[in-house]
């Protein structure tokens, strides 16, 4: 389901702690369609793996979604930050953080961390 906005919307956990932003798109029919090929792109790079049953479960997301996290990571009780071991998926991610189209909406994502 589409659903349309042309304001920041806030979304907040139970103590009112904001955890994301719904940022409205830019008023840019090419962003459109650089989501359509970003869409594309992931779908056909992960037609490429097999994915075993225990990539696909996840206990808060529910079974049959992958997530694929990338960069630098400083949770899960590092002592320091390090960069996320990709294992056989870093071909996968390599290819999609190089992607045109997929840099385009991070990028517009990153800048709409403050409003």
């Amino acid at each position: 389901m589409l659903i349309l906005f042309n304001s920041y919307r806030p979304i907040t956990d139970r103590q009112g702690n904001i955890i994301a932003v719904f940022a409205p798109p830019p008023n840019d029919p090419s962003y459109c369609e650089s989501t359509k090929r970003a869409c594309d792109r992931m779908i056909n790079e992960s037609a490429k793996f097999q994915f075993a049953d225990k990539d696909l479960v996840d206990p808060i997301r529910g079974d049959g979604f992958f997530a694929l996290n990338v960069g630098l990571s400083y949770g899960n009780g590092h002592t320091k930050p390090t960069f996320r071991d990709l294992g056989r998926f870093k071909e996968l991610a390599n290819a999609l953080l190089n992607d045109e189209d997929i840099q385009r909406l991070a990028s517009y994502q990153d800048g709409k961390s403050t409003f």
